[in-house]
């Protein structure tokens, strides 16, 4: 008989817990084993000035208490521009099991908070309320927002359904959605559903629809020059999305849905569809064109929705392809369309798994994801260099796709990512069972819930000040 290692039974029951309760607490008897609750209460980081930080709490509990607002004003304003970006540093994160900083972190920015609600709710004349909204407006835009991306990945891409339910049960999930191939069926699949909808079905996995692929009879394939069914994959993003355009699906949730197309045209650049950029666009048709894999599947003619309720092609002229080959993370064009400035990204793409670093770092992990870079740094640099003597035609196209898929970013601020054993590679374009879609689920929750504590904390004064920017207006429009 071996004895009984307390710590590896326990990182088992972690591996196999079903709730974000059962997690921590595992998580938090790991960290006492580690020696970890000592550090939590540390002020010597050395990321962060620990005295200047209390004694701004000071200052900030000392004017929201005397009601002295432009003191408090300036003094959270000067704390907020000193400190954030000291705070979000993600070592203070990777230290312990659960994902908590020390204690200091979650004080200034509780201390942060209330100064906020205390602006938001002090006495003024009613002839300033327009300045004060526009005040938190202006702060809330300073501030950026924060998107949750999903990338593309096959069957593996339903790891994200455990990835969107962990942070819409901790109350962290944003409202910028952005998707590519099998994230973008998941993302518009929740910015099409308003919240009571969604939870629904988080909580019932099997009204889900789960077939995606079939197989195309030899005739059909040479017919369509593609191996699946393009009529299966209508009806399952059909079925998951509904019929609603970007513009309609935004009015009905709120949530900024983006879904990324690659065109099939030399030189043209991936399209980041929104209500923003094609308001009239079905959702459906641009999440099958993200889903459309070269030779898997054939291109995709967008349609929209006129005003009078007709459908009619969109750019008649274009067809469109699998989102993830030029734009599995577009960070640039959400930032300049949305404000977006925080990066959540869901990692299931097989082609950068192998390389991506687990959240803890070591030397083994960290050079495997060294090494994948400059593979896939050299490896681009190789491909830019050939494509500049092929000016034209199908080589070229080729050449521009290999390059971007080469060449484009696919971590973000958090990068989330499955624990994927070797044998599910020959599932990655595989229609799940029932009992499968559920363990993908599961196994999104638990890749979660170690990064909830990073991201509660680096979300919070974002949450809040739209939080302040709501509850202002919906006053205003009350006195009205």
């Amino acid at each position: 008989m071996f004895p009984k290692n307390p710590r590896r039974d326990l990182l088992r029951q972690a591996e196999q817990a079903t709730s974000y309760t059962h997690w921590f607490d595992i998580a938090s008897r790991l960290d006492t084993l580690d020696g970890h609750d000592e550090w939590l209460e540390q002020e010597n980081a050395g990321f962060y000035d620990a005295s200047l930080m209390r004694q701004q709490m000071a200052d900030m509990a000392t004017a929201r208490t005397a009601g002295n607002w432009r003191l408090l004003e300036a003094t959270v304003t000067e704390s907020m521009f000193r400190n954030l970006p000291d705070i979000a540093a993600a070592p203070l994160y990777q230290f312990t099991h659960t994902g908590r900083t020390q204690r200091i972190v979650g004080l200034w920015l509780a201390e942060c908070e209330r100064a906020l609600e205390a602006l938001r709710d002090a006495p003024m004349p009613a002839a300033d309320a327009a300045q004060r909204i526009q005040r938190f407006a202006q702060a809330l835009k300073n501030a950026g927002r924060s998107s949750l991306l999903l990338s593309g990945g096959g069957a593996w891409g339903l790891y994200h359904l455990g990835v969107v339910r962990a942070l819409r049960r901790a109350n962290l999930l944003p409202s910028v959605l952005c998707g590519s191939s099998m994230g973008a069926i998941i993302a518009s699949g929740v910015a099409t559903r308003p919240l009571a909808e969604l939870d629904a079905m988080m909580d019932d996995p099997q009204t889900i629809h789960r077939v995606a692929v079939r197989l195309q009879s030899p005739g059909s394939m040479v017919r369509n020059g593609s191996v699946l069914s393009a009529a299966q994959l209508r009806e399952h993003v059909e079925q998951n999305v509904g019929g609603l355009t970007f513009a309609e699906a935004y009015q009905r949730t709120g949530l900024v849905l983006n879904v990324t197309v690659s065109p099939t045209r030399a030189r043209q650049k991936p399209r980041v569809l929104s209500h923003q950029t094609a308001p009239d666009v079905l959702v459906a048709d641009a999440t099958i064109a993200s889903c459309s894999l070269p030779a898997l599947f054939p291109p995709v003619q967008l349609r929209a929705r006129t005003s009078g309720g007709q459908i009619v092609p969109y750019l008649e002229n274009e067809t469109w392809l699998d989102g993830s080959l030029r734009g599995d993370l577009p960070l640039q064009r959400l930032a300049r369309l949305h404000n977006v400035n925080h990066f959540i990204v869901s990692q299931a793409n097989p082609f950068v798994l192998p390389f991506v670093s687990m959240r803890h770092h070591g030397p083994v992990r960290s050079s495997l994801r060294f090494a994948g870079s400059l593979v896939r740094a050299q490896t681009a640099a190789v491909i830019d260099e050939a494509r500049q003597h092929v000016h034209a035609g199908v080589a070229r196209n080729w050449m521009d796709t290999a390059h971007a898929l080469f060449g484009q970013p696919y971590h973000g601020d958090i990068t989330v990512h499955p624990r994927v054993m070797p044998q599910q590679y020959l599932k990655v374009m595989a229609n799940p069972s029932l009992a499968e879609l559920n363990e993908y689920i599961r196994g999104g929750q638990r890749a979660t819930w170690p990064w909830l504590e990073m991201i509660r904390h680096q979300t919070l004064l974002e949450r809040t000040l739209q939080r302040c920017v709501d509850t202002l207006r919906q006053r205003g429009a009350t006195d009205e």
